[in-house]
C-alpha cells in the first residue's frame, strides 16, 4: 500500500517558499503550514521557507523569488502582499492596482520560467474583525480594490487564490 507521502499532490523533499511583507514575515501561516505537512506527511521532509520582508510591496515579490531560486530551488510559492501596496493611504485606487498587478505579474512570470507552482494569498483588512476607525475604512476600500486586481489576475493566470481573508473572518465569526 502507498503511504501518504506517495499519493500526496506535494513530493518528499519539495521546498515551498512563502513570499511577501511584514503580515508573512511574521511566520504565523507558514509555521502552521510546516506543522501540518510535517504532521500528515512526516517522513516527506518537504519544507516551508519563510521569505516575507517587512514593509515590501508586490514589486519586490520577483526579487524575493529569485533569491530563493539560486539558493534552494523551490517548486510552490506563495505570495502575499497589498497592505503596503496600498501606500497607508485613500484614493489613487487605479495606479496603486496598476502597480501591484505589475508587481505580481513579474513574479508569476519568474515563477513560470522557473517551473514553481504559485498560489496567490489574499492579505487581511486592517481592522482586525474589529469596527474600523475612519482611517482602516478609508485603507480598506484601496485594499478591497487590489484584491479585487488580484482576482482578476489570478483568473486570467489559472492561478489559484486562497482566501485568508475570508478564513480570518469565519474563524472570528465562530469564536
Amino acid at each position: 500500500s502507498a503511504s501518504a507521502a506517495e499519493t500526496a499532490y506535494l513530493r518528499p523533499g519539495e521546498v515551498i517558499v512563502c513570499i511577501g511583507d511584514s503580515v508573512t514575515a511574521a511566520g504565523v501561516y507558514d509555521g502552521f503550514l510546516q506543522t501540518m505537512l510535517d504532521r500528515l506527511y512526516p517522513e516527506a521532509g518537504i519544507r516551508v521557507l519563510n521569505r516575507g520582508l517587512g514593509g515590501q510591496t508586490a514589486s519586490a515579490a520577483s526579487g524575493l523569488l529569485q533569491g530563493t531560486l539560486k539558493t534552494e530551488r523551490p517548486t510552490l510559492a506563495t505570495f502575499m502582499f497589498g497592505v503596503n501596496d496600498t501606500r497607508w493611504s485613500a484614493g489613487d485606487e487605479e495606479a496603486k492596482a496598476a502597480a501591484f498587478v505589475a508587481g505580481l505579474t513579474a513574479a508569476l512570470d519568474l515563477a513560470e520560467k522557473h517551473q514553481v507552482v504559485p498560489l496567490l494569498l489574499r492579505e487581511s483588512h486592517f481592522s482586525h474583525g474589529q469596527a474600523p476607525d475612519a482611517f482602516a475604512t478609508r485603507v480598506n476600500v484601496v485594499l478591497d480594490h487590489l484584491m479585487a486586481a488580484q482576482a482578476a489576475l489570478a483568473a486570467e493566470r489559472g492561478v489559484p487564490v486562497i482566501d485568508t481573508q475570508g478564513a480570518y473572518k469565519r474563524a472570528l465569526a465562530t469564536a
